[in-house]
Parts: structure tokens; C-alpha cells; sequence
């Protein structure tokens, strides 16, 4: 069949199966996720039929963490690798495809997001006259040859093209995939930095959503877990944390932060809550020989404790935007939020026994700030009201949706809010970011534009994602 013609055979058919795949900055594996999708826009309709995580190598994870977090790399590894993971992710591909019994000719489509190894907005790169960009490893031909699937991949350039960063997109599908009209849905993603969607049912469905960054995520908790309870990674469940005793005085220092007085929409990163952060705020608080299970209690409650925070703030700016709302192309947008670059813990391999913190410092750390008149949140007296009808309810996603003790401290913040994870509607929570790509390539190929907020308020009506086929 000519090339062209296969494409209006998928937009035509009633049912199309596409798989998406999100190798994210935590850099340990791919997510893959089979889905089902009727429909677009407003009236689709989608259905995970398989997911799974696959891990990469310790060498595999070796050179895309060299990649995506040396200042200086040899242009030979950059293009031997932008086509080496494509390689590496047409096996896995090949191999869940054949595990999950389905056909390769059966899958209409990849999602394929790449890996990213550099972001540089121009609010970061600082340099006078040039361009945002963004770069992610793993080139698409090579997926689709070796596959035999048709690729949509490099969904973050037309976004960029058009005057925005290329992040966040995430804003786009929570829109999509996930509004309701009977109840106010803030979609919490915890991964090394939270982050959240507020999907509010009585905002025009053309309206943007309200989504920015809360503040930390695992990454600090991570770090402090590589640190002192190698070769852990992560805090299973939030076990070590529940062993623990909250430092109210660190608490405080850790919360004392500029970040926290800036009003949504806003984005940070990594490289604001960093080690060498934690450990002022340890030397302010003359907390240097806490305990590390008290240390990770107190990083968990300081994670919840801001996530809280943002979702109060989220949502009454859902009720004060709606008299502001901006149309969209035939799906829908988000509000103009800047997002940095999101690493994670594990990017801090190599790490001093005498100061944990030293290593990042000497890739040079922005000064800390730190806000003199916030000392702690009153979360007591917040309005957690919902902005529309119903009731508020979070849905978490991310590493962070399985850590027990951190879950249970939101929950106690959020007295009036129900909190649970994707799975309460049918999600995976390790699912739903491969599945926002998925969902982005069925918007492609069904002909739908989102829209791009350019830095003068002006809007452009973009597709997400470049075509490529198989032969």
C-alpha cells in the first residue's frame, strides 16, 4: 500500500493501536504502553491494553546519564547514540510486542519521546539573540526500519518552533484523556521535581488548564537513599521515612526558599533544591548529624508539605482564570508555564564521602534564595474549595505515587481532598506518561492542532511530532 494512502487507512479506522514510549530523565528504562484509541480531540476514547517498564543496563544508563548531564560530550558519542537507542529500543519494542502476543502488523503507530540530553530554553542558556531548543536522543527511521511500525517521534520541536520551550506538554493530554465533569481533578506527577494539572469541570472545555511546577519531588529524598543506604536507589514505599523523625527546624529552613513566595504558573528544577541546598539548610539549622532516616522523614514531609501547598494555589487560580480563557485548535491547550530541565538523584553518581553536596557545587550552583518572611505554610486555613462543581479529588502519577509515606503525609495536608493514584481510574501511574504520548500521535494522524502561547501572548495552531516510515 503507497505510504500516504496507509496514513488515511489509520485516520479512518474506528480503533487504532498505537504504542507509546517514554524513556524519562531518571534515565533507568523505557515505558511502554499498548493503547487502544476510538476517536480525538473532545471525543476520544482510549484503553491501555499492556504497559511495562524495561530496564536499561548499567552501561546503557552509564552513557545517556554522560550525555544528559556533561557540560562537554564528543560529538561522535552524541551521534553514535542518536541512533544507537533507537536500536536498543526497536529490541525492547520487538520483544514486549512478542511477549504481550501481538502482532507487530497489528500496531498502527509508535510514540516514541526519545531521551532527552539537553534542554536549553533561552531563559537558561542566557545567550543574546538565540533560540529556545531542546534535544532528545534516538532517531526515528531507525525505530520505524527496524520495527516495521510507523514512528511519530520529536514531539517537543513544533512546540519550540512556534515560540514556546518544548515543556511542558503534559498539560495538552491531562486536558484530553482525563477532564471530568462531575468532580475537580488536580493531576499530581512526583517525579525528581511535582508537578500538576488543575482539571477544572466548570472552566469552558476550550480553556487552558492551570499546570506548574509544586516544588521538589524524589529528588532530594533519592539522593539522600544513594547517599547513605547504597546500593538503594529509592525509598521503597517511603519504609525508611516511616522510621523516622521530622526535623521541624530543617523543615522550615528547607521551606524558607524563593521559590515558594513566586505566584503560579511557575517551573524550577533539580538545581534549585539541590544537595548542596539541603546541606545549607542543614548548616543554618545545625542539623549536619541528623540521622538519615530522620533526614528522609523530614524531605518527605517537606515534599508533601509544598505539593499541598501548590494544589491550594492551583486551585484558586482555576476559579480566578476562568473569566480569562484562551481558545484553542480542535483540542486543547495549557496556561503559558516555562518548564527547566528535570534531572534526578540519580544523576549524582559521583558523590564525595567527605561532603555529599561538593560534587554539584563544583558544576556551579546558583546561589540558594531564600524567602525572610515564609517560615512554613498554613495549610489549615487554606481554601481547598473546589473551583467548580463536585469535589476535588488528586490522582498521582510518578515514582512518588508509590511511596506510602509520602502519599499518607499529602492526605494529611489535604484534609478535605481525596487522594489516591491513576489506578483509581484505571490508569497505571508508571503508564500515563507513555500514554500522553500515545495519545499525542493520535491527535497527529486524526489531523488536530493544539495551541502554542508565544512569549508575546500571541497564539499559533500547531500537530505535535515528525512522520516516519517504515521503508
Amino acid at each position: 500500500m503507497p505510504r500516504f494512502e496507509r496514513l488515511i487507512e489509520i485516520q479512518q479506522k474506528p480503533r487504532r493501536l498505537i504504542l507509546g514510549l517514554m524513556s524519562g530523565t531518571s534515565i533507568d528504562g523505557l515505558d511502554l504502553a499498548l493503547c487502544a484509541f476510538s476517536g480525538c480531540g473532545s471525543d476520544v476514547k482510549f484503553e491501555i491494553l499492556h504497559h511495562g517498564t524495561v530496564s536499561y543496563t548499567d552501561e546503557q544508563q552509564r552513557v545517556l546519564r554522560m550525555l544528559a548531564t556533561q557540560e562537554m560530550v564528543r560529538m561522535e558519542d552524541v551521534c553514535i547514540y542518536h541512533t544507537e537507542l533507537s536500536r536498543w529500543h526497536a529490541d525492547i519494542v520487538r520483544q514486549a510486542l512478542s511477549e504481550w502476543g501481538i502482532d507487530v502488523g497489528d500496531v498502527d503507530l509508535i510514540a516514541s519521546h526519545g531521551q532527552t540530553v539537553r534542554h536549553a530554553p533561552k531563559r537558561i542558556h542566557a545567550r543574546g539573540g538565540l533560540s529556545n531548543s531542546t534535544f532528545q536522543l534516538g532517531e526515528p527511521d531507525h525505530l520505524a526500519y527496524l520495527t516495521g511500525i510507523l514512528t511519530l517521534s520529536d514531539f517537543r520541536q513544533k512546540h519550540v518552533a512556534a515560540g514556546g520551550e518544548g515543556a511542558p506538554l503534559a498539560g495538552y493530554g491531562d486536558q484530553l484523556l482525563f477532564r471530568d465533569a462531575s468532580e475537580c481533578r488536580v493531576l499530581l506527577n512526583v517525579g525528581g521535581i511535582s508537578n500538576i494539572t488543575v482539571l477544572d469541570p466548570a472552566a469552558d472545555v476550550a480553556s487552558l488548564p492551570v499546570t506548574f511546577d509544586t516544588g521538589p519531588g524524589n529528588t532530594l529524598m533519592d539522593f539522600v537513599v544513594r547517599t547513605h543506604f547504597a546500593p538503594m536507589k529509592y525509598d521503597e514505599g517511603g519504609k525508611l521515612a516511616a522510621e523516622g523523625v521530622v526535623n521541624e527546624d530543617l523543615l522550615s529552613e528547607l521551606i524558607n526558599h524563593e521559590f515558594f513566595s513566586q505566584n503560579p504558573p511557575k517551573t524550577t528544577g533539580p538545581e534549585a533544591f539541590s544537595p548542596e541546598y539541603l546541606y545549607q539548610s542543614m548548616k543554618m539549622t545545625g542539623s549536619e548529624e541528623i540521622s538519615p532516616v530522620d533526614l528522609l522523614a523530614t524531605l518527605n514531609r517537606f515534599t508533601a508539605e509544598t505539593i499541598a501547598e501548590g494544589i491550594q494555589s492551583g486551585l484558586k487560580l482555576s476559579k480566578e482564570s476562568r473569566s480569562d480563557s484562551t481558545s484553542i485548535g480542535n483540542s486543547s491547550d495549557m496556561l503559558n508555564a516555562t518548564s527547566s530541565t528535570e534531572y534526578t538523584s540519580e544523576e549524582l553518581d559521583e558523590i564525595s564521602d567527605e561532603n555529599p553536596f561538593n560534587k554539584l557545587a563544583e558544576g556551579g550552583i546558583a546561589p540558594v534564595d531564600k524567602s525572610p518572611e515564609k517560615t512554613r505554610f498554613d495549610l489549615a486555613t487554606s481554601d481547598s474549595t473546589p473551583p467548580g462543581p463536585g469535589t476535588v479529588r488528586v490522582l498521582i502519577s510518578g515514582g512518588g505515587a508509590h511511596n506510602k509515606t509520602l502519599v499518607d503525609n499529602l492526605s494529611e495536608c489535604l484534609k478535605n481532598i481525596k487522594v489516591s493514584d491513576f489506578s483509581s481510574i484505571g490508569v497505571h501511574p508508571d503508564a500515563k506518561e507513555a500514554l500522553f504520548f500515545a495519545a499525542m500521535a493520535n491527535e497527529f494522524i486524526c489531523g488536530n492542532t493544539f495551541v502554542v502561547q508565544r512569549e508575546d501572548g500571541s497564539n499559533a495552531n500547531v500537530s505535535f511530532g515528525k512522520l516516519s516510515f517504515p521503508v
